[in-house]
């Protein structure tokens, strides 16, 4: 993975999803959210 203005990026850490969701307000529907099953793209197998 390239990350890019790496600059910008003082400390990586993995903390728990609490830790996660007070660290990071911004995102409005929280963190939970990205981790939520979706139903992703539907395939239908031709036979």
């Amino acid at each position: 993975m390239v990350i890019s203005k790496d600059e910008n990026i003082i400390d990586v850490q993995w903390v728990d999803i609490e830790t996660a969701e007070q660290r990071m307000p911004y995102h409005p529907n929280g963190i939970r959210a990205f981790l939520r099953p979706t139903s992703g793209a539907q395939y239908t197998i031709q036979q």
